[in-house]
């Protein structure tokens, strides 16, 4: 096993963990507290760019273990691009999607009150 081999299982077990454990929480944290505040939406659309150029590299090498190591995080980050706009109020009102926040709201709260009553 060369040092490029390592290196890879290196970037791509870094990923993965960053993937599976950073991600998810942050988008739990911005649920629980209906905030990204403390996040950057600059940074995170880099992060977006970057996915999105490596699982593009491992599509077009058929490199299986870059693309699925980098297609998760292009979802989770989008996850993360939508909570700004649901959550970031200067975000919502200069896009002007601020009615997907409310249409949102509206929707779990029928949820709820049609689960109370059961």
């Amino acid at each position: 096993m060369g040092i490029a081999s390592i290196a890879g299982a290196l970037a791509v077990t870094c990923t993965t963990v960053h993937i599976c454990l950073g991600l998810p929480a942050q988008i739990r944290k911005n649920f629980l507290r209906k905030s990204c505040e403390g996040l950057s939406l600059s940074m995170v659309v880099m992060w977006l760019s970057n996915y999105i150029s490596w699982a593009t590299y491992g599509y077009f090498t058929s490199d299986p273990f870059v693309l699925l190591a980098h297609l998760p995080g292009t979802v989770l980050i989008s996850v993360l691009i939508f909570q700004f706009f649901l959550y970031h109020q200067e975000v919502s009102r200069a896009v002007g999607v601020r009615w997907i926040s409310e249409s949102l709201k509206s929707i779990f709260s029928r949820k709820r009150s049609c689960s109370e009553q059961a």
